[in-house]
């Protein structure tokens, strides 16, 4: 939705924000996947409905649509059921051992965990919802959504961060209690998503090693999701299969 707004759509994006105020549920989340009659869609996943990242990323967008457009008419009605629902369940849901977000499914919806893409949108949502609270009048909203920020960004900082490795780990496995260090394209979202400054020391070593790791270095370009991907990966084994195809 954002590169539309990006490209000077407004119609389509505002469909869209208020096909979620219809379908958001009681509790401020929004489940995995959606038809267009805004029925539950079919999912790959074992039951789990909360979708952090994605609940996160429909206030961020909005405040994006807003801030290009001044839309106050359109984004009205939208404020109690729809932003300050979702801003509420992402500032209440989160763990109480560490302040993160409570573990979910990643952006590639494979691995469950607490991942460093989900903690930086849901840092970028609560932000928009302060901003909206703040240009409502109602800034004691504003600083509670704040608040939660800060301590999300503290929490990533001392928990998804690994100094061995100098980057940010893909994900905090709470069954284990280990990093996955998996180099993955998703952490661009520590600054997409203002989670970090470009400038910070950790984003700068985190973006350096995704690059080396992961620029595809061919006439195409491009960057690779992660390391060692499943969807499209090259053997290990190469003697081997060279063995098997040729005798």
């Amino acid at each position: 939705m954002y590169a539309l707004i990006r490209a000077g759509y407004i119609d389509m994006p505002r469909n869209f924000f208020r096909f979620c105020a219809d379908i958001i549920t009681d509790e401020g989340y929004l489940l995995h996947k959606y038809n267009p009659d805004g029925s539950l869609g079919s999912s790959w996943h074992p039951w789990y409905a909360r979708q952090e990242d994605s609940t996160a990323l429909v206030l961020w967008a909005l405040w994006q649509h807003f801030a290009r457009y001044k839309d106050i008419e359109f984004v009205k009605p939208l404020y109690r059921p729809l932003i300050i629902s979702t801003a509420d369940f992402l500032e209440d849901y989160r763990m109480e051992s560490t302040g993160l977000p409570r573990p979910s499914y990643d952006l590639w919806e494979e691995r469950h965990g607490v991942h460093t893409f989900t903690v930086a949108t849901v840092y970028g949502g609560l932000m928009a919802a302060a901003n909206f609270a703040e240009s409502f009048g109602e800034r004691h909203l504003a600083e509670k959504y704040r608040k939660a920020a800060a301590e999300i960004r503290e929490a990533a900082r001392q928990v998804l961060y690994s100094p061995q490795t100098q980057r940010f780990a893909r994900r905090f496995d709470t069954d284990t209690e280990e990093l996955d260090l998996t180099v993955d394209t998703s952490l661009t979202g520590v600054t997409a998503f203002g989670l970090l400054p470009i400038d910070d020391p950790m984003v700068i070593s985190t973006m350096k090693q995704v690059e080396e790791c992961l620029a595809v270095r061919t006439v195409i370009g491009g960057i690779a999701r992660y390391e060692r991907d499943w969807f499209l990966h090259v053997t290990e084994d190469f003697k081997r299969v060279c063995l098997e195809i040729h005798g």
